[in-house]
């Protein structure tokens, strides 16, 4: 198991049953964290949306059609399915992918839309603990850091309950606080 940010022991002492780990239940589906970060994913958080239908054996076991933006379809060159420009794309009634260029050209976001929705934002934003703030960071924005905050500014008509990144920590926001934390992020990724 190739683990990133656990101590060997804390490894050792976990079951490999304890994943995958409910986060938070929602409406469109329950948002699991399913466990150690990868090396081969950089270290990226994985996470699993059981939907109220099920999710028939992990579709299959792993089965399932991939989605990838074309402008980062070389990472991902047999994935199912590509997104073109910058208008969500409504998967299945509560579950939606937005484009968010600015990490990459092809960067997108899921979100479980609802009353409390749940953003599953990969590298584009998570919590920063010792700022208690939302960060999209200037250090890990490989392609173009102004498109980044527009991305970021346009996730303002959002109603955020859990953000799960792919890197960073995640957090539950206040109901109501969205689009105060998202305002504070832009503030911050202009330098003011």
């Amino acid at each position: 198991m190739a683990v990133i940010g656990a101590p060997p022991e804390l490894v050792r002492r976990t079951p490999a049953d304890a994943f995958p780990a409910l986060i938070t239940r929602h409406g469109a589906g329950d948002g699991d964290d399913c466990g150690w970060a990868s090396r081969r994913s950089f270290g990226a958080s994985s996470w699993l949306v059981v939907r109220p239908g099920g999710h028939a054996l992990w579709a299959e076991h792993f089965t399932c059609p991939r989605w990838i933006h074309a402008a980062d379809a070389d990472a991902a060159p047999g994935a199912e399915q590509r997104v073109e420009g910058r208008e969500p794309v409504v998967l299945d009634g509560d579950l939606t992918l937005i484009p968010t260029p600015g990490h990459t050209a092809g960067s997108m976001v899921a979100v479980l839309r609802q009353r409390a929705q749940v953003l599953f934002s990969g590298d584009h934003l998570w919590w920063q603990p010792a700022l208690g703030e939302v960060v999209a960071s200037c250090r890990s924005c490989w392609w173009n850091r102004q498109e980044q905050v527009r991305s970021v500014e346009r996730r303002l008509d959002l109603d955020v309950a859990w953000l799960l990144p792919g890197h960073g920590d995640r957090h539950a926001i206040a109901p109501g606080e969205w689009r105060a934390a998202i305002t504070r992020t832009m503030s911050l990724a202009k330098g003011g």
